[in-house]
């Protein structure tokens, strides 16, 4: 490494670890006055992964005491409800492990489910942590993790959740909410036309321009949630419905992704959709932050899950343009971006393998727009995207 090369290191290491101490300042008083952000910065830079793992048990018992303010019967009831109940929690929420606590505060409505996709990947992210021997990632990572942490839990106040237990209550709701068992019961038996009803005030929320983002990635979650329980017929009126009012666009295409209407839009409206996405990412490329918003907006809508052949292999090129892009291991949103897309391909799993074998060896259709180099870098990032390819998507197809 040159001498620049090297003070250029130091200096992106320096940024990280300053932007560190920065995030903390974004803490709540309450628990700033709890001294948390003094005993974390007693353990910067030296001790990083131990102020992560630190900054992490303080963001769980912050669930903990904000499902104690949701009330304990109510959480109670909620834990020990559907296919996977969380039985080993007690009233006071302890025994049971920090998954737990992270599962229980999406099922009650305290954490959206973007940011409990958050807390588990830094969770992960933690473990691997534990085996990481080079400063750069540790405090590469431990970015991301100080971000999250921050921004979904410890600088939030905690909510005062409207807790629903009769479908009739929805009728003119505002504000979060949270559902009862109870309500799902109700909700399952009802006829397709009731749950209609039920669906479109929700669908109204998150259409209108004035509902903030928590109250409208609210009502996204909820509408996830009923899934289960939604009727085949409800769906097909989602699709109508939305179809009817509304040009299908990446919103309302989020709305036909967590309620499964999307099967059920017309292949126009799905092929307009799909190609002005397509559109859109390719203007994105080069710009890390269009890039971040265009990836979670094509994960909001279900990815290359719903995509017709025509505009596959093009936005599959692109995706692994902005995963390659080293410019986003630096942010939160960025990191964030790396999940998401790993998440899109190994849901595909074998359905992009020829796509990804024709990009691998068809190095004679290379543009400046898609290098073949990207092939064999030694990038951090594409080194694990190229084991990922050769292990899960050629599996079989060597």
């Amino acid at each position: 490494m040159s001498e620049n090369e090297n003070e250029d290191a130091v200096s992106r290491l320096k940024l990280i670890a300053d932007s560190l101490n920065v995030m903390l300042g974004e803490i709540r008083h309450p628990l700033k006055d709890e001294g948390v952000v003094t005993q974390i910065q007693a353990l910067l830079p030296s001790q990083t992964l131990g102020a992560c793992e630190l900054l992490f048990k303080v963001a769980i018992e912050d669930l903990e005491r904000k499902l104690k303010n949701v009330g304990p019967e109510w959480v109670s009831e909620i834990a020990s409800a559907g296919k996977q109940p969380i039985r080993s929690l007690g009233t006071d929420f302890k025994g049971g492990s920090a998954d737990d606590i992270i599962d229980l505060s999406l099922k009650t409505g305290l954490l959206l489910s973007m940011d409990w996709k958050r807390l588990k990947h830094c969770s992960r992210i933690l473990e691997d942590l534990k085996e990481c021997n080079s400063e750069r990632l540790l405090l590469e990572n431990s970015r991301y993790v100080f971000s999250v942490l921050t921004d979904a839990v410890l600088s939030k106040a905690p909510l005062e959740l409207l807790k629903v237990k009769e479908p009739e209550q929805l009728t003119g709701m505002e504000g979060i909410f949270s559902l009862s068992p109870k309500f799902y019961e109700a909700y399952e038996k009802a006829a397709s036309d009731i749950q209609f009803d039920w669906i479109k005030q929700s669908i109204a929320v998150i259409l209108d321009n004035n509902s903030s983002y928590e109250v409208r990635e609210n009502r996204l979650d909820i509408l996830r949630s009923l899934q289960a329980f939604t009727r085949t017929e409800t769906k097909t009126g989602i699709a109508q419905y939305l179809e009817k009012n509304n040009r299908i666009d990446m919103l309302t295409a989020q709305i036909g992704n967590v309620t499964q209407a999307t099967p059920y839009f017309s292949t126009s409206s799905v092929d307009n959709l799909y190609q002005q996405f397509s559109q859109e990412l390719k203007s994105s490329i080069g710009n890390a932050e269009r890039e971040i918003e265009m990836v979670r907006k094509f994960d909001a809508m279900g990815g290359l899950k719903y995509c017709p052949g025509e505009y596959y292999g093009d936005i599959l090129k692109r995706l692994f343009l902005i995963y390659t892009n080293d410019a986003h291991t630096l942010s939160y949103g960025g990191q964030d971006v790396v999940r998401i897309i790993s998440e899109i391909l190994e849901g595909e799993g074998q359905k992009i393998t020829p796509y990804l074998k024709a990009m691998r060896e068809n190095n004679a259709t290379s543009t400046q727009e898609f290098s073949t180099s990207l092939f064999y870098s030694e990038s951090s990032i594409w080194t694990k995207l190229r084991k990922w390819i050769d292990t899960i998507a050629f599996k079989g197809n060597k």
